[in-house]
């Protein structure tokens, strides 16, 4: 219950809000009305933990944005955290060699190049994981 104090007028005001907080650990998966989050621990951008919604999937390789900026970050499966790909820095953007750099150690993957994929969208992202599920196993 929460607790109250009582004015002068008679009137009551909550002065301690009984909530309760839960902290979730890498990598849990939350379903609130059939749409799925998974939990990132750590400083992603600057954030702390979060939640992300997982905009697609395949093989444990994901696509997550995060609902308030609609950042979109890859997950790839043999990677313990998520990647955001994209042009925005913390300070003004990335210069595209950058973004490359960035990619080609996340992906790590030869057959893959980063000029094919528009890497700041939901759309080149799902293309990335396609073809990072049929060309780098």
């Amino acid at each position: 219950e929460d607790k109250f104090v009582e004015l002068p007028d008679g009137t009551k005001s909550v002065y301690e809000k009984n909530e309760f907080t839960y902290k979730a650990n890498e990598d849990v998966r939350v379903v609130v009305d059939d749409v799925q989050y998974l939990s990132v621990t750590g400083s992603i951008g600057g954030r702390e933990s979060y939640f992300y919604e997982i905009i697609y999937e395949k093989d444990e390789n994901m696509v997550l944005q995060e609902h308030k900026y609609g950042t979109v970050l890859l997950k790839l499966a043999n990677q313990k955290k998520p990647e955001e790909l994209g042009y925005t820095a913390l300070f003004g953007t990335k210069k595209p060699e950058k973004i490359k750099k960035e990619f080609d150690e996340y992906v790590n993957c030869p057959a893959l190049t980063y000029s094919d994929y528009a890497t700041n969208t939901v759309e080149g992202l799902i293309e990335l994981v396609n073809d990072y599920v049929e060309k780098c196993k």
